[in-house]
């Protein structure tokens, strides 16, 4: 039986830490085939399931991304995470949805696709003196930057260059990224396997390896901090396979930054366990136990 873990081209052999669930996929009888989302080579319908590990270019291409998950959907293949969930986490305004259920998030300015905005009376009304701006469709600190009153004249023009293109997230920006780092829980059947706490670079505050951040293997997860992860999950309602949440502690509060629910890195390397647990689901997945939304 064979299962496809789909990437792309710049990752065609998979990441080191995805390969490390090959062995116990393939003690259980199946095949893990590395699969690049845009190869026109590929026949998905050969796969028991389709699952996405490391498609990290489509936030470039998210039309064409989107064009090729519309494929598989009418071609009935099996997707890991679904469809619905595909299509729901790729913009970050899905943000918005959790904090109407009761997430907490940071103060954030959504700016659409072409729109127009005072940087100044952002400040002003918001009352920030520093904020992060990113697009919506992002991924690994992709043109995000932190953004200063004496930065703004000359952020304006930047701005509205990404606003040609994409929509604009403009968000406070939360200084404990810098002292305390930010958490990444990572579920696999909505169950925790572990977690790990990314710190940045001194002088950054950017938590990704390709950024210089680390993972600081000494930290040990607050249990409270657990349970507040746990109901960030709870408030979506679609089958996962696999899911990471993101978030901030601020004076014992998570403060949630991303729900990542489309090909997140998973920090396999980080547990000792964490590989066996993600071929158990895959395994369940298959069977049915774990189901999948179309």
């Amino acid at each position: 039986m064979k299962v496809a873990f789909v990437t792309c081209s710049e990752f065609r052999d998979l990441t080191a830490d995805d390969r490390l669930a090959i062995p116990p996929l393939r003690q259980r009888g199946i095949e893990v085939v590395p699969a690049v989302w845009d190869s026109r080579d590929v026949d998905w319908n050969q796969f028991a399931a389709v699952v996405l590990r490391s498609c990290w270019d489509y936030h470039q291409r998210a039309g064409q991304f989107l064009e090729w998950i519309g494929k598989l959907e009418g071609a009935q293949v099996r997707l890991c995470n679904g469809y619905k969930t595909v299509r729901w986490n790729l913009e970050k305004t899905y943000l918005t949805q959790l904090a109407a259920r009761g997430a907490r998030i940071p103060g954030t300015v959504w700016l659409d696709r072409g729109s127009d905005l005072s940087i100044e009376r952002l400040f002003e009304e918001n009352g920030w003196t520093e904020a992060v701006v990113k697009p919506t469709i992002s991924m690994s600190a992709y043109q995000t930057w932190i953004l200063t009153p004496d930065m703004i004249r000359s952020a304006a023009s930047r701005i509205r260059e990404l606003l040609k293109t994409s929509g604009v997230m403009i968000q406070k920006f939360i200084p404990e990224v810098r002292s305390q780092g930010e958490w990444s829980f990572v579920f696999f059947d909505r169950r925790l396997s572990h977690a790990v706490l990314k710190r940045p670079r001194p002088g950054d505050f950017r938590v990704q390896r390709s950024a210089g951040g680390y993972i600081d293997d000494e930290a040990t997860v607050p249990r409270s901090l657990v349970r507040q992860a746990e109901t960030v999950l709870e408030l979506v309602d679609t089958p996962l396979l696999y899911a990471r949440v993101d978030g901030i502690d601020v004076e014992g509060e998570l403060l949630l930054m991303e729900l990542e629910l489309i090909d997140p890195a998973l920090f396999l390397g980080q547990a000792p366990m964490a590989s066996l647990r993600l071929g158990d689901s895959i395994v369940d997945m298959i069977s049915s136990r774990l189901g999948t939304e179309r």
